[in-house]
């Protein structure tokens, strides 16, 4: 399970960090989410529960266009710029502890 934690939380930032929440799910890296999400809720930080929102919204915006292009993955994807710094610090520490 650590293995696959940190394959699905690396996704989840190389996506987003590279070509944003429409990347993410345009490469089909959203099957993964009930993995991110339940790093997220492990992490139980603000940072981890405000990136859990950004990404059920995209989520949502995926599904509500069908993975057209619109202005708000764009605007999500800033949302998660703010938080990633401190939430990768939070993660790698979080697999850490759990490879101990």
């Amino acid at each position: 399970p650590e293995e696959r934690n940190a394959f699905v939380i690396c996704n989840l930032n190389y996506q987003v960090e590279n070509g944003g929440f429409l990347q993410y799910f345009d490469n089909g890296y959203y099957c993964g989410i009930p993995f991110v999400k339940y790093v997220l809720e492990e992490l139980d930080t603000p940072e981890s529960k405000e990136a859990m929102h950004l990404l059920d919204s995209a989520n949502e915006l995926w599904l509500c266009t069908k993975g057209l292009y619109t202005k708000g993955f764009e605007l999500l994807t800033e949302d998660y710029f703010k938080v990633n710094d401190a939430l990768i610090d939070q993660v790698e520490a979080y697999l850490s502890k759990s490879n101990q």
